[in-house]
């Protein structure tokens, strides 16, 4: 599976909360199609970006929702419950 056109264009345009974004649906996508090691990777890929705005919903969300997503589709419901929520102005 390759990258999106919206994740390729906001990886170019260097606006990491788009790119994380894009990447949330991709995660979602492997998921689906029971990639869930390329899922994994694209989450490790997105925790360990920078520069983005947390003020900037998307990004914060993007990274949440995705860790999420993975323990939930997995059926690990314990990792899920454990994750931690980042404190920001929106928790």
């Amino acid at each position: 599976m390759r990258p999106s056109r919206s994740a390729k264009a906001a990886k170019d345009g260097k606006d990491p909360s788009k790119r994380l974004h894009a990447d949330d649906y991709m995660v979602y996508a492997l998921l689906q199609l029971a990639q869930d090691s390329r899922a994994r990777d694209v989450i490790a890929d997105m925790v360990a970006t920078t520069g983005y705005a947390p003020a900037v919903r998307a990004g914060p969300y993007a990274i949440a929702a995705s860790q999420a997503r993975y323990m939930v589709e997995r059926g690990d419901l314990q990792g899920a419950a454990a994750l931690k929520a980042e404190p920001s102005r929106f928790a």
